[in-house]
C-alpha cells in the first residue's frame, strides 16, 4: 500500500496467512467482541475483473478491510481508492502499486472518516477484491511479508521490529476505547528498518505498510 502522504509528497481477514505470503508464524487468538462492537458487522463479499472498475458497497460497510490482489506484470499499475457518496475520494486504506499484489488494507477506522460508499479499481490486469468486516481480520502474527491488517487485544509494550524492504515501511495502530478513534503512527521509515517501537494496549487494529518482509516480536 502507498499513503497519500507518500503519493503527494511524503485485509487480513480469515484467510491463512500463507495466501498472502506471510510468514509461518501462527496468529495470536483473542476476543473479537470489542470489534464487532466498535465496527459494523456484514456479509463478507468478493468482487473481480480486468481493468478499471467503480463498484458500491453494501450500505453497513462503512468500515472493512480489503484483501487485494493483482496479477500485473512488472509495469502495469493497480491502484485502489476509497469514495464517498459524492464519488470524492476518501485518501482511506488506498492502494497504488507496480506490477503483481497482495496484500490487505483498511478503511474506516477512524471516528472522523467520511463514510466509504464505493470502491474505485485501476488495473490493466486481472484482479480480485474480499472485503470482510474488521472483526474477521487475524491477530497480530510476528513475522509476515508486505500490507497486513490485524487485532491486537495486549498491554501496551515495546516490540522490535524489522524490515528489510528499500522502500517505505509504516506501522499506525488504532485504539478502540478512545472518544475519538484515529490511527496513530507507530512507525514511518524509508529503507530497511531495525529498532524498536512503543506499540499501544488493545483492543486495537494495527496496520503494517510494506513492500517486503517484516518481523514485530
Amino acid at each position: 500500500m502507498r499513503r497519500i502522504a507518500v503519493i503527494t509528497g511524503i485485509v487480513i481477514a480469515a484467510v491463512t496467512m500463507s495466501t498472502i505470503g506471510a510468514g509461518p508464524a501462527q496468529a495470536r487468538t483473542g476476543d473479537t467482541t470489542p470489534y464487532k462492537k466498535a465496527y459494523p458487522t456484514f456479509t463478507s463479499f468478493t468482487r473481480s475483473g480486468s481493468g478499471p472498475r467503480v463498484f458500491p458497497l453494501p450500505a453497513a460497510a462503512t468500515t472493512g478491510i480489503l484483501i487485494a490482489k493483482s496479477s500485473g506484470s512488472e509495469y502495469s499499475e493497480f491502484s485502489i481508492e476509497t469514495l464517498d457518496k459524492g464519488n470524492h475520494r476518501n485518501f482511506d486504506g488506498d492502494v497504488y502499486e507496480s506490477g503483481s499484489y497482495a496484500g490487505t488494507t483498511a478503511y474506516g477506522l477512524s471516528t472522523t472518516d467520511t463514510p466509504t460508499r464505493a470502491i474505485r479499481v485501476s488495473a490493466s490486469a486481472r484482479w480480485t477484491i474480499t472485503i470482510k468486516q474488521v472483526s474477521r481480520a487475524p491477530f497480530l502474527t510476528k513475522t509476515g511479508r508486505g500490507d497486513h491488517v490485524f487485532l491486537y487485544g495486549g498491554k501496551a509494550k515495546t516490540l522490535r521490529v524489522t524490515t528489510r524492504s528499500d522502500d517505505y515501511f509504516a506501522i499506525d495502530q488504532t485504539q478502540l476505547d478512545q472518544d475519538y478513534r484515529y490511527p496513530e503512527g507507530i512507525i514511518n521509515e524509508f529503507g530497511p528498518f531495525s529498532g524498536t517501537a512503543a506499540f499501544l494496549r488493545g483492543p486495537s487494529v494495527i496496520e503494517v505498510d510494506a513492500d517486503g518482509a517484516w518481523s514485530i516480536k
